[in-house]
C-alpha cells in the first residue's frame, strides 16, 4: 500500500508505526517493544483514547491474553476515517490488511485463552462433584494412617476423634456412606451394626475408605 504524508508526519513515520505494531504482535506483546513514541501515536489511531498514560494504555489492553485478543479484533473492526493527507488512515488500513492475511497471531492468541478456560472449568467441575456427588458412589478420597485412632462408646455410638485439618474430609465421606452421621465440636459420631465393639466399628472404616488420618485428642 502507498502511503501519503501528512503536514506533520512524513511517509516514513506511518511506515515506522506500521513496523512498530507488526513487532509488538509478533513478539507476542513484549512490553520492550511498547515505546513511549509508540503509544502515542498508537493512542491516536483505532479510535483509540490516551488512558491517561503509557501504563494505563498497557493495562487496559495488552495485561492479558483476552485483553489482547479484544485489541487485535477492536483494530479488525475498526473503519479508518478521514484523508490520508491528514491522518494516518492509510497507516490503520496497512495494519488491517497485514492482520487479515496473518489470522495466525489473533488465532494463537484464541486457542491459549479456550485452553485456559478449559482448564478452569474442569478443575470447578471437579470441585462440584467432591461437593455435590453423593448419590452413594464410591468415596475416592485416600487418607494416610498414622494410628488407629481413640474411640468410645456414647449411647451405643462410637465416637472417633479426627484431627482438625482432616475432619471436614472425613467427616464428607462419613456422610455419603453412612447412614447416620453427627458431628460433635472436633469428634465424629457415627452409628454402625448395633452390639458392634469400636474395635469392629474400626475394622469397618478401614473397610470402606482405605487409611483414615486421625489425631488422638485427648478428653471425654
Amino acid at each position: 500500500m502507498v502511503l501519503t504524508k501528512t503536514q506533520w508526519a512524513s511517509t516514513d513515520d506511518k511506515e515506522k508505526f506500521i513496523n512498530q505494531f507488526k513487532r509488538l504482535v509478533i513478539n507476542d506483546f513484549k512490553e520492550k517493544d511498547f515505546s513511549e513514541s509508540f503509544y502515542k501515536r498508537l493512542s491516536m489511531t483505532f479510535r483509540h483514547i490516551a488512558h491517561y498514560d503509557r501504563g494505563g494504555f498497557w493495562s487496559t489492553w495488552f495485561s492479558s491474553r483476552q485483553r489482547q485478543a479484544e485489541f487485535l479484533k477492536r483494530v479488525l473492526r475498526h473503519r479508518p476515517n478521514g484523508s490520508p493527507e491528514y491522518t494516518f488512515c492509510d497507516a490503520e488500513r496497512a495494519i488491517q490488511n497485514w492482520l487479515t492475511e496473518h489470522p495466525n497471531y489473533l488465532h494463537r492468541l484464541n486457542t491459549i485463552i479456550n485452553e485456559y478456560t478449559t482448564k478452569r472449568e474442569l478443575l470447578l467441575l471437579k470441585e462440584l462433584k467432591v461437593k455435590y456427588e453423593t448419590n452413594g458412589r464410591e468415596n475416592k478420597m485416600m487418607f494416610t494412617k498414622t494410628q488407629k485412632p481413640e474411640s468410645r462408646r456414647v449411647n451405643g455410638s462410637t465416637v472417633y476423634a479426627a484431627a482438625p485439618e482432616m475432619f471436614d474430609a472425613v467427616n464428607r465421606a462419613f456422610e455419603l456412606l453412612l447412614n447416620v452421621t453427627q458431628v460433635r465440636g472436633n469428634s465424629i459420631v457415627i452409628q454402625l451394626t448395633e452390639g458392634n465393639s469400636a474395635e469392629d466399628d474400626y475394622d469397618i472404616l478401614l473397610k470402606m475408605f482405605g487409611n483414615i488420618v486421625a489425631k488422638i485428642k485427648g478428653g471425654e
